[in-house]
C-alpha cells in the first residue's frame, strides 16, 4: 500500500512512464495534486476488488466532453453509494463536464456549510447524497448509479469505518478489533441495507438542517437519520428502490467494471474506454480480513433487502448490456473478431460506433 502523498505522485510518475505517457498531458488534464488527492482516496477505499491502481494507457488521452445523448439543459446526478468504486468513476465522469458545472461538494457535509444560491448552474452532480437532493435541483436529472455484491460492500465500510480514527472512536471499535467481532458486537446498527437505504433517502435535507448551527451540520448524518426514510414495510421499501434504479438511465456493477464502463459510455455517446482499475493476483489480507461463519450469517441478514436488490440489478445489467452487444454486432461484426479476447472485441466495435455517430453529428451541422 501507498503511505503517502508523495509515494503516491510516484506512483502516478512511474505508471505514465509505463504508459509512454508524459507528466505534461496528466498535468494539464488532471493536475497532479487532484490526481495525488483522488488516488489516495482510492487506497482509502481499501482495494475494492484487490490491489489496485489506475490504468492511465487505457484511461486518460482523447476525453470527449460532449455526451451525444445529454442535452445542454440535462442535469446527470451520479448517486454514488459508498463503497461502490464511485471514487474512481467520478475522476472520469469530471473530465466530461466543464469544471464551473460540476457540484464539487461529494455528501451533505460538505454541502450544508456553504449551500449555493440555486443550482441552476450544475450540469453534472455526483455524492453521497442519496435520492434526496433531488428535491433541491431545478430540474429532475438524468440518474446512475453504481452497486455491488451486498457482503463485499458491508465488508467495505467497516474496514473503513475501523480505520478512520474519528469513526472508530465513534462507534467504539478499536484498531485491533476483528471484522467479525464488530459484526457480531452490533456496534454499526446503520450498515443494515446500505444500498436500499440510499436510494430511498428522499426527505428534504437541506429543510430539515436549516436551524443546526455549523457544529451539528458537521456531525450530522442524514444516511442514519431515520425520519429521512419514509414509512413504509420492507416489501415497500424494496418496491421503491427497485423502481428507482430501473428508471435510472445507467446502473452498473463493481464486479463487472470493465462492462459497466462499456455501458456507461454506450448510454451517453462518450468515447468509449477500457477497464481503469487492475486487480493484482494475490489480493492483500491481514488477519482480520476472514470472516466467521457467524458474522457472515449476520451481513446477510443485515443486507436482506440488499441482496434482492443487487440480483435485480444484475438482470437489469446483463438485460441491457446485450441489448448493446446485439446492436453492435449488427452494425459492426467482422471476421479478424473470431481471434480476439471479447472484451477488446466490443471495445473496438464500441470505438466504430463513437466515430460514425462523431461523423454523423458533424454531417448533420455542416448541411
Amino acid at each position: 500500500m501507498l503511505s503517502s502523498d508523495k509515494e503516491v505522485e510516484q506512483k502516478i510518475r512511474q505508471v505514465c512512464e509505463i504508459g509512454k505517457l508524459k507528466l505534461g498531458i496528466i498535468e494539464k488534464n488532471f493536475k497532479i495534486k487532484f490526481l495525488t488527492t483522488r488516488i489516495h482516496l482510492l487506497q482509502n477505499e481499501n482495494k475494492l476488488l484487490g490491489n489496485q491502481i489506475i490504468n492511465f494507457e487505457s484511461t486518460l488521452g482523447n476525453f470527449s466532453k460532449k455526451s451525444n445523448i445529454l442535452k445542454e439543459s440535462d442535469i446527470l446526478y451520479f448517486l454514488h453509494i459508498p463503497k461502490t468504486a464511485g471514487t474512481a468513476l467520478i475522476t472520469i465522469l469530471d473530465n466530461y463536464f466543464e469544471p464551473g458545472s460540476v457540484l464539487k461538494p461529494h455528501d451533505w457535509h460538505e454541502l450544508l456549510p456553504q449551500l449555493p444560491p440555486d443550482f441552476s448552474k450544475y450540469k453534472f452532480v455526483r455524492g453521497h447524497f442519496g435520492y434526496s437532493i433531488v428535491r433541491n435541483l431545478p430540474k429532475k436529472p438524468i440518474c446512475i448509479t453504481m452497486l455491488r455484491n451486498p457482503t463485499d460492500q458491508v465488508v467495505s465500510a467497516l474496514r473503513m469505518i475501523r480505520r478512520q480514527p474519528r469513526d472508530a472512536q465513534k462507534y467504539s471499535i478499536s484498531e485491533n478489533e476483528s471484522l467479525s467481532d464488530i459484526v457480531i458486537s452490533g456496534k454499526i446498527g446503520s450498515i443494515q441495507n446500505p444500498q436500499t437505504r440510499w436510494l430511498l433517502m428522499d426527505q428534504n435535507v437541506i429543510v430539515r438542517t436549516r436551524f443546526m448551527e455549523k457544529k451539528e451540520l458537521e456531525n450530522y448524518n442524514p444516511e442514519e437519520d431515520q425520519k429521512l426514510l419514509p414509512i413504509h414495510s420492507e416489501t415497500k421499501y424494496l418496491q421503491i428502490a427497485k423502481r428507482r434504479i430501473q428508471e435510472f438511465a445507467f446502473v452498473g456493477l463493481v464486479e463487472k467494471m470493465e462492462e459497466s464502463l462499456f455501458l456507461l459510455h454506450y448510454t451517453f455517446g462518450w468515447k468509449p474506454i477500457r477497464n481503469f482499475i487492475r486487480k493484482n493476483a494475490a489480493p492483500t489480507i491481514d488477519k482480520h480480513e476472514k470472516l466467521s461463519e457467524e458474522a457472515l450469517q449476520k451481513i446477510s441478514d443485515w443486507t436482506s433487502l440488499d441482496i434482492q436488490l443487487y440480483n435485480y440489478a444484475q438482470e437489469l445489467f446483463e438485460s441491457k448490456y446485450l441489448q448493446m452487444v446485439s446492436s453492435l454486432e449488427k452494425k459492426y461484426h467482422d471476421e479478424k473478431y473470431s481471434k480476439m479476447d471479447e472484451n477488446e472485441v466490443i471495445f473496438d466495435m464500441l470505438n466504430k460506433n463513437y466515430q460514425e455517430t462523431i461523423k454523423s453529428k458533424n454531417f448533420k451541422s455542416s448541411s
